[in-house]
């Protein structure tokens, strides 16, 4: 039996999640703009660029549509050699790049909220996915990391 977390159909908490930061953003954005405005704006540019890139890269993969429940194979290949949520860790990047887009802190109350409701997401699929493959899924844990790749395996 497994023991039922926080699970909120992704796209779902994903519109709400820019929708709200987006509103925050709108209503309290930072009008004064300065050097490192600029380096600001720059790195949440970066971090879009992150976000894109973690779903291109794995929209093609029939599991990532898939509730964590009705998962049949076990994907460790692509960008998850390298980190086992590479969506939610996108997710968790273009929340941040909202912070330095808009430079306000009203966001950051939002986005620890945020950060907190993926990583709960992640747990549980990860609770779902070690139910279902065990071993194997645990081996896989130990060598990549949740959000950021492990420097040291």
């Amino acid at each position: 039996m497994i023991k039922k977390g926080f699970y909120v159909f992704p796209p779902i908490l994903t519109v709400v999640n820019f929708s709200i930061l987006l509103f925050v953003g709108i209503v309290f954005v930072r009008k004064q703009v300065i050097l490192w405005d600029y380096v600001s704006i720059a790195a949440g540019g970066v971090l879009v660029v992150v976000f894109v890139a973690s779903l291109v890269s794995t929209h093609k993969i029939e599991q990532v549509q898939m509730t964590p429940e009705h998962v049949d194979k076990l994907v460790t290949d692509g960008p998850y050699q390298v980190v086992r949520h590479p969506n939610f860790a996108g997710l968790i990047c273009m929340n941040i790049a909202y912070l330095l887009f808009f430079r306000t802190l009203y966001l950051v109350p939002f986005i620890c909220l945020f950060v907190t409701l993926w990583y709960l997401e992640a747990k549980h699929e990860e609770r779902v996915l070690m139910a279902r493959f065990g071993g194997t899924y645990e081996s896989y844990m130990a060598s990549t990391g949740m959000f950021f790749p492990k420097l040291f395996r």
